[in-house]
């Protein structure tokens, strides 16, 4: 969590962590590391900090409270003697986290995945390995978040993979799958420029023939295509920030010199459908999937195009092929709903809302759009 939003987080998040003297006659004895009584140690209380009581002190508290100290103050003054402490009371605390953290990340318990993992970090904050961590985290929290159509919790969680994905490839001694991962990464979010650059590192410093076979077809294509025209780049941010017009102007510009770039035609649509333009903006997907953009994004965006037009059969037909690819995408499961009730078929209709719903309880549209199939229902 780098500092756009730690400050934002950092006085609730150590709330509840009181500091206090080691209390006389509690076994203080810690193989190689000599506590210091001057020290204050940070304990993590369960509420209200006046009603704590010193009988519930326990070692487990005082590592609980140092741990969450580095995790959301890693600069503080004793922050050093903190991971002392630690790593000399638990040795094991560094694999034992790291699989934690792995296995709540899995099961999509980010917030608790990231607690951990900005904690490992704070205990080893030079490791490239709990910076690459985190970086795969937020890039996974993004792409769950992406599933679910949640477009600002993506964009927000993708911003903090760039982030730490910066710093890890930044770092003075990075690890080769560093390189691989950023890259595949800058590569998802159309980085091009940085991609190219990550994965010429990867080719560098990695032994890995299969993977680096991968990455030098990556590199070749990107070269085809000419992806790293600066154009490109432009044509995207500009469109992320909401400025389409102007994004516009770049991608017809990288067009004219570069027609057969699937991705491209892709960027063109994407800014032509934001702007309603949905006629041209059907073409330019048509164009994307004739030229190889065969994928869930492309398909949507064709199918909500084809619905704003009135063909709701090529819709369907695209949704389907989407929903194939990925089955568990609200916005996909979403629009689909919306078809059918463009097409009056109700009970079908709130069958995919129904499913949205198992997916993604919090989805805020779904239940409006069964109490809109329900009224309607009923009326008829």
């Amino acid at each position: 969590m780098h500092d756009s939003r730690i400050d934002l987080v950092r006085d609730e998040k150590l709330k509840n962590i009181l500091y206090i003297s080691i209390p006389e006659g509690m076994n203080v004895s810690l193989p190689s590391f000599s506590l210091d009584p001057e020290k204050m140690l940070p304990i993590e209380t369960a509420g209200e900090q006046d009603s704590w009581s010193i009988d519930e002190l326990s070692w487990e508290m005082i590592l609980s409270g140092m741990l969450k100290v580095l995790a959301y103050h890693p600069e503080h003054e004793d922050a050093d003697y903190y991971r002392q402490f630690i790593v000399s009371a638990r040795p094991d605390i560094i694999a034992e986290l790291t699989q934690t953290a792995i296995l709540k990340a899995d099961n999509k318990d980010f917030d608790i995945a990231e607690e951990i993992f900005l904690a490992l970090l704070g205990l080893q904050p030079e490791s490239n390995r709990a910076q690459l961590n985190l970086a795969l985290l937020y890039e996974k929290r993004a792409e769950a978040y992406r599933m679910l159509g949640k477009e600002a919790l993506t964009q927000e969680f993708e911003d903090e993979a760039y982030h730490w994905y910066r710093v890890c490839t930044d770092h003075s001694e990075p690890l080769p799958e560093t390189y691989l991962y950023s890259g595949y990464f800058f590569m998802k979010i159309r980085n091009y420029g940085r991609s190219r650059a990550s994965f010429h590192a990867y080719l560098d410093s990695s032994e890995n023939p299969d993977h680096k076979n991968e990455v030098e077809e990556i590199l070749a294509e990107f070269e085809k295509q000419n992806l790293n025209d600066i154009l490109f780049k432009e044509a995207y941010d500009f469109i992320r920030l909401n400025k389409e017009t102007e994004g516009l102007e770049k991608i017809e510009q990288f067009l004219s010199a570069n027609p057969g770039v699937w991705n491209a035609w892709f960027i063109k649509g994407w800014a032509l459908r934001r702007l309603s333009r949905y006629e041209e903006a059907l073409q330019a997907f048509e164009k994307t999937l004739e030229l190889g953009g065969q994928n869930p994004d492309t398909l949507n965006e064709h199918a909500i195009c084809c619905m704003e037009t009135g063909n709701l059969g090529q819709a369907q037909e695209s949704l389907l092929g989407a929903m194939e690819l990925e089955p568990e995408n609200t916005k996909i499961l979403s629009n689909l709903g919306v078809l059918h009730m463009k097409a009056e078929e109700y009970e079908e209709a709130r069958g995919f809302f129904e499913t949205v719903l198992v997916i993604d309880p919090d989805d805020p549209l779904a239940p409006e759009y069964i109490t809109e199939i329900d009224k309607r229902l009923n009326e008829s």
